[in-house]
């Protein structure tokens, strides 16, 4: 078959909702820094699920700022005692250039 009678397949369009890409829990999450492409990301925290509440440990300007910025998931404030609901509002804030939020397990 020639290249004009190929049939393009597209993925769907991303939700803005990361559970909806995922469909399963958040329980650690790392945010990293990106400084060089060609180096690895620097982690700067870690944040895990344990008995319902999030445990934040690394970099003291960033836990500072996780614990004084006001967090929001699905129109509701959230913080590190609401659990998994901060871990998305997390992935959500910190998808920039400079500063990730990626999911470890």
């Amino acid at each position: 078959m020639s290249e004009r009678g190929k049939v393009l397949e597209f993925s769907p369009r991303r939700s803005e909702d990361p559970r909806v890409e995922t469909k399963d829990s958040l329980e650690v999450l790392e945010i990293v820094q990106l400084l060089d492409p060609n180096e690895a990301p620097k982690v700067l925290a870690r944040c895990e699920l344990v008995g319902g509440t999030v445990q934040i440990e690394g970099d003291e300007n960033l836990m500072r700022e996780l614990r004084e910025e006001k967090f929001y998931w699905e129109g509701k404030e959230v913080t590190p005692k609401d659990g998994e609901n901060f871990l998305w509002a997390l992935k959500v804030s910190y998808r920039n250039p400079y500063l990730l939020a990626r999911k470890i397990k």
